[in-house]
């Protein structure tokens, strides 16, 4: 069975690069802000993976995040979050709220392929203990 990737970002020309890079290997799927993801995922679309802009209109992809990891519907979806600056208290910050991976934008279309086979072909950890030992590990190998 194919795994499938919910991009969600305001941009389409970076939607288009991200796309290019991961639909010969997954299912994408697109949408151009959170709201609109938000609708698709109630319709009863669950992706093995969401990769979102962290700066958008209407809502940014942090409150998308908050709202994902807050619903039991959603709260297993793993999430990479792309930003055009990077911060240390931004990304920390994001961990914090559930987010797999945040990423540079410009650091992104090569890492996209690499991080979303290592984040779909994985079991998430049933418990929050587990979860943060996974993310403490992954911390340490990407820096």
């Amino acid at each position: 069975m194919e795994k499938s990737v919910l991009l969600v970002d305001d941009k389409q020309e970076i939607a288009k690069i991200i796309m290019l890079y991961l639909s010969s290997t997954y299912k994408v799927s697109y949408k151009e802000n959170p709201l609109k993801a938000i609708a698709w995922l109630q319709e009863g679309n669950l992706p093995d993976l969401i990769i979102s802009d962290l700066n958008m209109p209407e809502m940014s992809g942090e409150e998308f995040l908050v709202y994902l990891k807050a619903n039991d519907m959603f709260s297993h979806i793993p999430v990479l979050i792309l930003s055009s600056v990077e911060s240390s208290s931004n990304r920390i910050r994001l961990f914090e709220e559930g987010a797999e991976e945040s990423m540079q934008s410009q650091q992104a279309w090569q890492r996209a392929q690499e991080q979303t086979k290592s984040f779909v072909l994985r079991e998430m950890p049933e418990s929050l203990s587990m979860r943060s030992v996974y993310r403490s590990a992954l911390w340490n190998l990407i820096n």
